[in-house]
């Protein structure tokens, strides 16, 4: 009798996470917060801003990670607001920075492609520097997604301007369909080993 109870105790466990599941993946854009994050700048300097950005999150992997992040945002970095992952836009941005993130051919700089990035995105940027014609090289090619990234986005739930930088980076939230497929697979399970134990 013990060893069912614990069987449907378990089943039940299984079936509220597929629940879970299926339900987060009806929302492709659901956030996940990103805990212990710190942001890291360095690099050849443009129109008086940093160009080589780092991002620290403990959801970046296993044990957390510090991953390489562009800038989107005209505001100051500031490591001690929240953040949250979302799924990047599809605009030009995103589309330039995952060819540095998932194309092996793309060959070029970090730094020359931040440099890019703000020239997309704010019209008067209007770089002149040492890296003018590695920029001018990466802005004359026309680029589609290469493979899902992520947006970390500060403060969570807000719209609009902001009073801290988002980040373009290289780590996605979980593809809607994958999240579907595995919490309908599960619940599948849970269904099948529940009427296996009945039998």
């Amino acid at each position: 009798m013990t060893n069912k109870k614990i069987h449907l105790a378990k089943s039940g466990w299984l079936i509220l996470l597929c629940i879970g599941i299926i339900s987060l993946s009806a929302n492709h854009s659901q956030a996940i917060p990103l805990t212990g994050t710190y942001i890291t700048y360095g690099g050849p300097i443009a129109n008086g801003w940093y160009t080589e950005y780092s991002l620290f999150a403990n959801e970046f992997g296993p044990s957390g990670a510090l991953v390489d992040a562009f800038c989107v945002e005209n505001v100051p970095a500031n490591s001690s607001i929240a953040y949250e992952l979302i799924p990047a836009p599809n605009n030009n941005a995103a589309q330039l920075a995952s060819q540095y993130f998932n194309n092996s051919s793309y060959g070029f700089s970090k730094a020359a492609t931040q440099i890019a990035i703000w020239e997309l995105l704010f019209p008067t940027f209007n770089y002149t520097g040492s890296l003018l014609v590695e920029v001018q090289s990466i802005l004359s090619n026309t680029y589609s997604l290469a493979g899902l990234i992520g947006l970390a986005h500060s403060p969570p739930g807000s719209v609009g301007t902001v009073p801290s930088q988002d980040y373009l980076v290289g780590v996605s939230v979980p593809d809607a369909s994958i999240m579907l497929l595995l919490g309908s697979s599960l619940m599948g399970l849970a269904v099948f080993s529940r009427k296996s134990k009945r039998s």
